[in-house]
C-alpha cells in the first residue's frame, strides 16, 4: 500500500496545482477581464466570494459547488453599462441520476469606441473600432458522502480591435 501513496500524491499534485498562462506577445497588457464580472449579488455582498455560494453562479470557478443541487435552476442576466457596453449571461444547472450537469454561456459587447492614437489623442479622425468577448463552461459534479466532487471545462475568447485571443481551462 505504501507504493501506491507516492503515485496518488503525484496525481493529486498534478490535478490540484493551478495552471497559469501568460501573454507573451504584449507584456504589460491584460485580456479577458470580463470573466471577472460578478454573477451573483450574494457573492458581491461577501466580498466577491464566488466560491462561497452554490449553484449556477459559482460553478465556473468551483465545479463541485453544484454537486448538492437537488432542483433544476436557470438564470439569465442582461446588464447594460455606460457607453453601449452590454453583458449577457445564461446559466443552467440540471440534476441527473449520475451527477449534476451545469452549463454557462456569456457574451460582452463593448460597443463602438473612438480610436485614439499618439498623434490623434482627441480622436478627431472619427475612426472607430469594436471589442467583444464570449465564454462558455460545462461541468459535472456529484456528492460522495460529505464531499462534493466536480470537473469542468471552460472556453473564453476575446476580440480587441481585430486581435483575437482564445483560452481554454479545466477546473
Amino acid at each position: 500500500m505504501t507504493q501506491k501513496r507516492p503515485f496518488f500524491l503525484l496525481l493529486a499534485a498534478f490535478l490540484f496545482i493551478p495552471t497559469f498562462t501568460f501573454g507573451l506577445n504584449n507584456p504589460g497588457t491584460t485580456a479577458m477581464n470580463f470573466v471577472n464580472l460578478s454573477h451573483s449579488a450574494k457573492a458581491e455582498s461577501l466580498g466577491r466570494a464566488q466560491t462561497a455560494v452554490t449553484g449556477v453562479r459559482s460553478f465556473t470557478l468551483n465545479s463541485a459547488s453544484v454537486a448538492s443541487q437537488e432542483n433544476a435552476e436557470v438564470t439569465a442576466q442582461l446588464v447594460s453599462y455606460v457607453q453601449d457596453v452590454s453583458y449577457k449571461n445564461l446559466g443552467v444547472v440540471y440534476p441527473t441520476p449520475w451527477g449534476v450537469i451545469a452549463v454557462d454561456a456569456g457574451a460582452i459587447d463593448y460597443g463602438s469606441q473612438t480610436r485614439t492614437t499618439f498623434s490623434d489623442r482627441a480622436g478627431d479622425s472619427g475612426d472607430t473600432f469594436t471589442n467583444s468577448a464570449y465564454q462558455g463552461a460545462v461541468a459535472i459534479a456529484k456528492k460522495y458522502h460529505d464531499m462534493n466532487v466536480g470537473i469542468g471545462v471552460r472556453y473564453t475568447s476575446e476580440t480587441l480591435d481585430g486581435n483575437k485571443m482564445d483560452a481554454a481551462g479545466l477546473n
